[in-house]
């Protein structure tokens, strides 16, 4: 009898609880306390059960726990909803199971019971190795606190460990974007997300900005940091996967690969966004009212067990322009791109008839490359890529 494979699907596990908020965050999080982060962990747990019913034939091939900062919560509140999860679905032995941590908030007997529990990826927000940047964007940790951060992961066997950096941050120059880049990748560290500073409205850096207390760097100062730092990247055997990330050799974020390549995935917790059965949504970004609606849950009864549109706020229902439109610029953001014959089958299209007059005028402002019948972003391109996906939205719209 031939086997059917199951589909795969990736969950996000939304911790929304940090010690502060930093200058530049406009993220959904708050502090915590006990009783707070027992009542949260209950409701995320029932949550998470709600889905066992329709995800009975799927397999669960990656985990990521973000935030907020997850490592600020109780070892024994991540096992309680890692064991829910690991009892509600059926997890592939080879899941790729990541969370997100600061280094004030780590120690190595927490990052021993990480492990312990099961996971096997650890990203950690550096951001600098400067300590006057980061107390311009309101860190809690200093350079210290970071390598050592770094140093007991390496000791609790994280063999799969992500460091987040930031560039083109008030105060930031060549010199410490270079020392910063070298340093981290010069260690055991297998994963590198570089990031340029976005001035989110409604912060702490933005007002600041906006008052003239501090200066950003303009766009020529942002590309050389970046240019610089890839390039400390690749001499360090790092290599470029997307347009704000670097790994060692099969070493790429499978989760995140999920997001970009339009594959299905379930958000649990308030303001966690889903991409599931042709449709995308999210929770509410209210703990209380998240709380509420899924704290009194009573699993036992089968009347609860509800439709789960009813308890979420649906965003969209996708159609066939719009898969077309995010096929193309999520896979552009991609470094191999997108093969010409793979979306011709998925959308029934000849690509490049269909959009010649695009093609043709994005290969001679030297921002798009087809080779080998693989469309992808020139180096150009990945600087102006909003450009490209520009011109792909006009024709599809």
């Amino acid at each position: 009898m031939m086997m059917i494979s199951k589909k795969k699907i990736g969950l996000y596990i939304h911790i929304p609880f940090c010690r502060r908020k930093c200058k530049y965050c406009d993220f959904y999080s708050m502090k915590k306390t006990a009783e707070l982060e027992v009542k949260y962990i209950n409701a995320l747990c029932n949550e998470i059960l709600l889905y066992k019913e329709k995800l009975k034939d799927y397999i669960v091939d990656t985990i990521f726990i973000g935030g907020g900062t997850p490592s600020y919560v109780d070892i024994s509140s991540l096992e309680t909803v890692l064991n829910t999860i690991y009892k509600t679905y059926n997890i592939s032995s080879s899941a790729e199971i990541s969370i997100e941590s600061n280094p004030d908030s780590l120690d190595i007997n927490k990052l021993i019971n990480y492990r312990k529990m099961g996971i096997n990826r650890l990203s950690i927000g550096v951001q600098s190795l400067d300590d006057d940047v980061l107390k311009i964007i309101g860190r809690l940790h200093d350079r210290s606190k970071a390598l050592s951060a770094i140093d007991n992961a390496i000791k609790a066997n994280f063999n799969n460990l992500n460091v987040d950096l930031m560039f083109n941050i008030p105060g930031q120059n060549l010199d410490n974007i270079a020392d910063t880049v070298e340093i981290i990748s010069s260690r055991d560290v297998k994963h590198i997300s570089y990031y340029s500073l976005i001035l989110e409205e409604k912060t702490v850096l933005y007002d600041d900005v906006l008052a003239g207390k501090i200066i950003v760097g303009d766009d020529e100062n942002d590309r050389e940091q970046y240019y610089l730092g890839r390039d400390i990247m690749r001499k360090n055997g790092f290599l470029q996967y997307e347009i704000s990330n670097f790994s060692k050799k099969n070493y790429e974020c499978k989760h995140n690969l999920r997001y970009w390549k339009g594959q299905e995935y379930i958000g649990f917790g308030p303001f966690s966004h889903s991409y599931f059965d042709n449709n995308r949504y999210h929770n509410i970004a209210d703990i209380n009212k998240y709380m509420m609606k899924f704290g009194e849950i009573n699993l036992i009864k089968s009347d609860e067990m509800m439709d789960l549109n009813v308890i979420r706020n649906i965003d969209e229902k996708l159609n066939g322009k719009d898969k077309l439109f995010e096929y193309i610029m999520l896979r552009l953001r991609l470094i191999e791109g997108f093969k010409i014959n793979e979306i011709n089958e998925i959308f029934k299209i000849d690509f490049e008839i269909d959009f010649e007059k695009e093609i043709n005028k994005l290969i001679n402002t030297k921002l798009l490359i087809i080779d080998k019948k693989c469309v992808r972003l020139t180096c150009k391109g990945l600087d102006l890529s909003n450009q490209v996906f520009c011109e792909f939205m006009e024709k599809i719209y």
